[in-house]
């Protein structure tokens, strides 16, 4: 039974200590200024995994430390009512979410 607690411990040191390392790298190579970072999530007809989708975009962005200039933008290339209202009720909650049509794009800046 001990040999499964030594284990156990050398596991979970091994993944401290990694976490410790993911951490220290964010810190040191993060850029200093407020560069301009997107994620762009396109949506076309019926998306499946939207709420997966955007649940993991907004949790890169707070892992990168959100700032003015980071955005998650979902392009709408005709996409159903259901994603659509998905990607409304992300868009109150978080206020970096906007959703645009693919053809307003470049005008979106």
């Amino acid at each position: 039974m001990s040999f499964f607690y030594i284990g156990l411990l050398i596991i979970l040191t091994i993944v401290g200590l990694l976490e410790i390392f993911r951490l220290s790298n964010l810190l040191f190579f993060r850029s200093s200024d407020n560069t301009l970072t997107l994620i762009l999530i396109p949506l076309k007809k019926h998306e499946e995994k939207i709420e997966y989708l955007l649940r993991s975009a907004v949790s890169k962005l707070k892992w990168l430390g959100i700032n003015n200039n980071q955005k998650i933008i979902c392009l709408d290339y005709g996409t159903d009512k259901e994603t659509k209202k998905i990607c409304e009720i992300f868009k109150k909650r978080y206020d970096f979410i906007e959703i645009c049509p693919a053809d307003a794009f470049e005008n979106f800046f």
